[in-house]
């Protein structure tokens, strides 16, 4: 582990002790920070960072924005692309205790597979503008249903 990575680690532990005063959520995260620095340290992002730094700055940017310790997790825990079988197992052995979690990345997976190539080619390609806005609303709107809670009966 390079020491940019454990200044990364450090940092979001950090902050979610600020963002998060459930013990259990605190937890959560640090165990699926544990477990992209174990599986992505060595795995080089596009950023010219290891994957693992790059998916912590993308979960304390989350926790920052308010988002819920589940979502931060799932953001630590999103494999590098394209997802080997193996990692996911390695991901669902290690969270089986976290079903909810679990879907979440499923579902964040499904909807990266999507081949719609929405990032411009320049400033001035509307097209692909309007492709970035729709994959940016079907991740929302993929995320938002499987994440709302049952409502009670009525």
């Amino acid at each position: 582990m390079t020491l940019e990575t454990r200044r990364t680690t450090v940092a979001l532990i950090d902050c979610a002790k600020a963002h998060f005063q459930d013990d259990e959520d605190i937890e959560l995260i640090r165990r699926a920070g544990d477990f992209a620095e174990e599986h992505y340290t060595l795995v080089h992002h596009p950023l010219g960072m290891s994957y693992s730094e790059y998916t912590t700055m993308v979960a304390i940017l989350l926790a920052d924005l308010g988002i819920d310790a589940t979502m931060v997790a799932a953001a630590l825990l999103f494999p590098p692309l394209p997802a080997t079988t193996t990692i996911l197992d390695e991901i669902e052995a290690f969270f089986d205790d976290e079903p909810h979690l679990l879907k979440i990345v499923e579902e964040a997976l499904r909807v990266s597979q999507f081949e719609l190539h929405p990032w411009p080619l320049s400033r001035d390609d509307e097209t692909s503008r309007e492709r970035e806005q729709i994959v940016y609303r079907m991740f929302a709107l993929t995320v938002e249903e499987e994440y709302k809670a049952p409502s009670g009966g009525s």
